[in-house]
């Protein structure tokens, strides 16, 4: 079935949207993973290695998450300039 111009841009823009709310989701993450690390400092002197390791794992996927979600968002501005839709905010 064919999708005229309005739907598609409605379509990108509300997974634009989703993808905004993925990264504030990665942006709250990270500031938990800055509150625990203060936590932990508190603590002990060092970070233990478990907790060290916590902390790259996430730290490397919130990486490739916001790289990924980063991909799409280009992906998805580019169609919308297709469709004549060259601002969003």
């Amino acid at each position: 079935m064919y999708k005229d111009s309005s739907e598609v841009t409605e379509e990108l823009l509300m997974e634009a949207a989703g993808l905004k709310g993925a990264v504030s989701e990665v942006i709250l993450k990270c500031k938990l993973l800055k509150s625990r690390t203060a936590s932990e400092r508190d603590l002990y002197e060092e970070p233990t290695d478990k907790f060290q390791h916590e902390v790259d794992v996430a730290t490397e996927q919130m990486q490739a998450d916001l790289a990924r979600y980063q991909q799409r968002l280009e992906e998805i501005y580019e169609e919308l300039e297709s469709h004549g839709i060259s601002e969003i905010q």
